[in-house]
């Protein structure tokens, strides 16, 4: 038998280790980047760019993202193959957006080199100055995950000048870097050229040609800055989409001739008109200062008072229906739970249950209140908690099984909540485990919570359902949110003052529920005895008794004082009670000790009851250009599949 298992498992490594899957991995790099620009007279540059790639393993497509950073747009795109051939749908798809042009070539090619060679039409990617016009261009991808071999740039001018009068400049690093490269020179009155070797992934190459004014054409500009800026330009009279600052330009945003310009801007008065003749070569700069109207001067003030009308209305309806009624005075000691004064509940004439005590303080409905009613509901003798201790190889996982001890289908003595809670533990069977329970019970959760709300209501305590009023003052505050979000991108002040008032909202919901007179009373005695089982030894130490600390230890759970509970008892009780069975059982039983496994029974518990299935989680990723690396215009990404 032995010999046939050492087979199988020979065969499967095997198999493993000479897997033409495993064996060959995909990957690619570029062997060579070779790009010509031709710099036109009108200002306009023609890129080529021939791209060698190395694909080990099964491809088919790449990639090219070409960024409009610094750019005004990007024509007469074209994909060439080795041959020289032009390239047609669907062996390529172009698309374009507002950032990039994104250019993808189709074929299916297994462990060998390709060349395609990009070309594309650049405008507006010149930069002019007072004393020269120069290209500053990131000339390769920059958002790659594939090294470059060799890179090499060639910039040919439209005339010659003389050598002295060309400048350049080369930087190879990450984003932001400022490490210059010396590998460039000019090879003629009219052409230079840069080179590159080892290009890492997600480096820069990124040129700067300089050249001397007047052999590219400048088209006139005018640089229009206001104060504040978001100004609306109006030329000869006519509202554009343009919005300051803004750098209008000969042919594309303005005309040739003379203009007027104005600016408008909502609740400012519109600006004094000056005016620009716009030529070739020749560059204007208009600076504006906008004046507030009266009304927009006072708008803050205005819309300051939102908040605090706001404030104002919401402590009134406080004042008016969400204050609760005075307490009798001080905090005294109470030695029993309140009384409902409504019905007899066996094993506890009229009190007020565990569960209802911490809906009523807390005005809702904790998972702590709710797994107390497991501890209470055991002292009653409905159920019966088994301790149990899995050993595992080197660890030992504490579990807890629970038996009904009665039936209660016809019992009239069980509060709703109650009767929910064990219908829901035990359903049909006789005896569960929490393991059982896991993603299961928490459905019962929201009607256990419910009927609770609806328990207090009916004993008095309430004027209207707590959560009902929460949700009614979280939905405000909401929607005013939703609505100062929508007015920001228009009002941006007053957004943020609707926004303010939401969230005032949302702090007077958890304060907006109201007790009755009936409800603050019984509020009040239940803080007493929170005072008496927090520091039992300092009242009537004669009904400190065994059945004093069983009957209370689910009251004391809930406001998590149990353990300042039992210190009281400890010369006291002295056996474990009958309704939990410990899996260690002790020479001498120690009430410290018990209540602490229990607490760490009722934390199993509570996770256990609100466990719910977990949800898949999907997240969006993607590979793109952008543009933002690098000093100059141009770049954009690189991929292959």
């Amino acid at each position: 038998m032995k010999k046939i298992i050492y087979l199988i498992l020979g065969l499967v490594v095997g198999l493993f280790i000479f897997s033409p899957v495993q064996a060959q991995e995909k990957s690619w790099y570029f062997i060579s980047w070779d790009i010509d620009i031709q710099i036109n007279q009108d200002s306009t540059f023609v890129i080529k760019e021939t791209q060698t790639f190395d694909f080990t393993g099964n491809f088919h497509w790449v990639k090219r993202d070409i960024a409009k950073r610094k750019l005004k747009r990007i024509t007469d795109v074209k994909v060439f193959d080795e041959q020289g051939k032009e390239l047609r749908f669907p062996d390529i798809e172009i698309t374009e957006d507002s950032s990039q042009v994104s250019i993808k070539v189709n074929f299916d090619l297994t462990d060998r080199q390709a060349a395609w060679t990009f070309q594309y039409t650049v405008h507006g990617g010149i930069g002019y100055f007072e004393d020269h016009d120069e290209l500053y261009w990131n000339a390769v991808s920059q958002d790659r995950d594939v090294k470059i071999n060799s890179v090499k740039v060639i910039v040919h001018l439209p005339e010659e000048v003389e050598k002295s009068e060309l400048k350049q400049r080369l930087f190879v690093g990450p984003y932001g870097a400022t490490t210059e490269s010396q590998n460039f020179s000019i090879v003629d009155k009219k052409t230079l050229e840069y080179r590159g070797q080892n290009i890492a992934p997600y480096e820069n190459f990124t040129i700067v040609a300089g050249w001397p004014k007047g052999i590219v054409y400048q088209p006139g500009m005018v640089k229009i800055y206001s104060e504040p800026e978001g100004a609306s330009i109006v030329i000869d009279g006519k509202k554009t989409i343009y919005r300051t600052p803004a750098i209008l330009e000969e042919k594309e945003e303005i005309e040739t001739g003379k203009h007027e310009i104005t600016l408008t801007m909502r609740g400012h008065k519109e600006t004094e008109t000056k005016e620009v003749e716009i030529v070739e070569g020749k560059l204007y700069e208009l600076n504006f200062t906008l004046e507030k109207t009266l009304l927009y001067q006072i708008l803050p003030f205005i819309y300051l008072l939102i908040p605090i009308l706001a404030f104002i209305l919401l402590l009134r309806r406080w004042l008016r229906y969400g204050k609760d009624p005075k307490w009798k005075g001080t905090i005294i000691a109470q030695y029993e739970p309140p009384r409902t004064k409504t019905r007899l509940v066996q094993g506890r004439p009229d009190y007020i249950a565990p569960a209802e005590m911490g809906t009523l303080i807390r005005e809702g409905v904790r998972n702590k209140d709710i797994t107390s009613t497991l501890i209470d509901l055991a002292y009653r003798g409905y159920l019966k908690i088994f301790e149990e201790e899995k050993k595992r190889l080197f660890t030992r996982r504490t579990t807890y099984k629970i038996r009904k001890l009665k039936d209660y289908s016809q019992e009239t003595t069980l509060r709703a909540h109650e009767k929910l809670f064990l219908d829901g533990l035990f359903g049909t069977s006789q005896e569960v485990t929490l393991d059982d329970l896991k993603n299961k019970f928490y459905r019962e959760i929201p009607g256990i919570k419910r009927s609770l709300l609806q328990q207090v209501l009916n004993l008095g305590y309430f004027k209207e359902s707590p959560d009902k009023i929460r949700i009614k003052y979280i939905g405000l505050g909401i929607g005013m949110a939703v609505a100062g979000g929508a007015l920001f991108i228009f009002l941006p002040l007053l957004a943020f003052m609707v926004l303010l008032s939401g969230i005032l909202c949302l702090a007077f919901a958890k304060a907006m529920p109201a007790k009755t007179k009936k409800g603050s009373s019984a509020a009040w005695q239940t803080w007493g005895f929170k005072e008496y089982l927090h520091t039992a030894e300092r009242f009537r130490l004669d009904v400190c008794t065994p059945e004093t600390f069983e009957k209370h230890l689910s009251y004391a759970m809930v406001f998590g004082v149990e353990k300042q509970w039992a210190a009281r008892f400890v010369d006291i009780y002295k056996e474990q009670p009958d309704w939990y069975v410990s899996a260690r059982p002790v020479a001498a039983f120690s009430v410290i000790s018990f209540t602490d496994n229990l607490s760490s029974m009722t934390q199993t518990a509570s996770a256990a009851l609100t466990t719910s299935p977990a949800r898949s989680a999907s997240g969006v990723s993607g590979f793109g250009g952008g543009g933002f690396a690098g000093g100059g215009g141009g770049g954009g990404g690189s991929s292959a599949g």
